[in-house]
């Protein structure tokens, strides 16, 4: 984590705005989840150097549609899978496809992506978990399922940090349930 910032009058997207100002990312893909997939923050993130890969759900329905509508017409040729991999009790592979977008007014996008997850419980049925993405580069499906896998670890391990360490939830009004680390205990 580089730092924290109190998002303004629990403004999260603003907060996040204004933490991207502070940042020269050069060379870095920023990972962003359905909150944050609007014109100004990939236009924050663009203004930092970086390129974007931004989570596209139902709360914007224009641009999930067109996305699905680009992928499903695209060559299946095009998709890249990852071996299922066996940890935790279940087994994980991922299969993804990325198309050059076009016709979809929003700041810096040069590709749609869909990343299905399948998992694969012991004693239990497999599920299917399908993501969409707006990108500001056009990234090889292999890359983007690399993309979304370390967002994912990152998302699941800063939410420890921020919730434990820093007691997060306790400062905003919520109640984790998580007992504060001692810092400095030894």
């Amino acid at each position: 984590m580089i730092g924290q910032r109190l998002a303004p009058g629990r403004n999260e997207v603003l907060g996040a705005q204004q933490a991207l100002a502070l940042l020269r990312l050069e060379g870095c893909i920023v990972t962003a989840d359905a909150l944050h997939c609007r014109a100004d923050t990939a236009q924050a993130i663009l203004d930092t150097g970086a390129d974007y890969a931004l989570a596209v759900k139902a709360n914007q329905p224009k641009l999930l549609a067109k996305a699905q509508a680009l992928i499903e017409a695209a060559d299946p040729a095009g998709q890249a899978s990852s071996a299922g991999v066996a940890a935790h009790d279940r087994v994980e592979g991922r299969t993804a496809i990325v198309v050059a977008a076009s016709d979809i007014d929003f700041p810096g996008i040069a590709a749609v992506a869909r990343v299905e997850t399948r998992r694969k419980p012991a004693g239990e049925p497999e599920t299917v978990i399908t993501r969409w993405f707006l990108l500001s580069r056009l990234l090889a499906p292999q890359r983007m399922i690399e993309v979304a896998r370390t967002h994912w670890t990152i998302e699941n391990q800063l939410h420890w940090v921020l919730d434990v360490d820093l007691a997060e939830d306790d400062r905003l009004g919520g109640a984790s349930g998580v007992p504060r680390i001692a810092q400095g205990a030894g």
